[in-house]
């Protein structure tokens, strides 16, 4: 950038500064939609035994997995909430990138940091093309930056588009997710760990069938479940 440029963003900076979409306070130049302190004030998850903690227990009887983990503790109107509204129905894709980030940071010495490849929980295109981006995956992209691993959007295929699942029961929760899924590409992925991501859990009946889809397609997968975070 030539001095000039240089100098012509600082003064558009100082007179019409970028501001934190939560607290409003001016960005810095290296910070992007949220500024650092608003990040490091979301509370993280309490979760220290990844094999056995409430997210492994919404699977067990239904799906065999590895681990799971969330990254944060999830309240009603607070800061992550609002950050997943923005990130999901507002276009601030690159928050995907900076809460995957900051999961990446919390699991890169831990034996989640060892998957082979990171897979988002992909939407039907059809929604994909309405919202221009998978949220999902722009969490993956910041976990994948940091753990250093691949992320695929060629493995798991989203054939159904489901009907909104924020006012169903358990039950329908469920059966609304009935072979909505399908793997489109598995080959030498034999005995491959995967780790699946996606926004926040609810009943994880999504994840439960993503499951089911990639184990019963390709042999041997061991598979684990990383999210933002859980809701009631």
């Amino acid at each position: 950038m030539s001095w000039l440029k240089k100098y012509t963003s600082g003064l558009l900076h100082l007179f019409f500064p970028n501001t934190c979409l939560l607290c409003s306070r001016p960005l810095l130049p290296e910070e992007k939609t949220v500024c650092y302190r608003c990040v490091s004030e979301l509370e993280p998850s309490r979760i220290v035994d990844f094999s056995d903690n409430e997210i492994t227990q919404l699977f067990e009887g239904k799906v065999r997995i590895v681990s799971a983990f969330t990254g944060f503790r999830y309240h009603k109107l607070g800061k992550l909430q609002q950050l997943i509204f923005q990130l999901k129905y507002h276009h601030h894709k690159e928050i995907g990138m900076i809460l995957g980030r900051e999961m990446g940071y919390a699991l890169e010495n831990t034996p989640l940091g060892s998957v082979d490849y990171i897979i988002p929980v992909p939407l039907h295109p059809k929604k994909q093309r309405k919202r221009g981006y998978n949220q999902a995956e722009w969490i993956a992209k910041g976990l994948g930056e940091v753990l250093q691993k691949k992320v695929r959007t060629d493995i798991l295929l989203r054939n159904v588009n489901t009907t909104s699942q924020t006012r169903k029961s358990r039950m329908e929760r469920f059966e609304n997710m009935q072979e909505v899924f399908s793997v489109i590409e598995n080959e030498d992925l034999e005995s491959r760990h995967f780790l699946l991501v996606d926004d926040v859990v609810t009943t994880g009946s999504t994840l439960v069938n993503c499951v089911e889809t990639l184990q019963n397609t390709i042999e041997n997968a061991q598979v684990s479940i990383v999210c933002l975070a859980k809701a009631d």
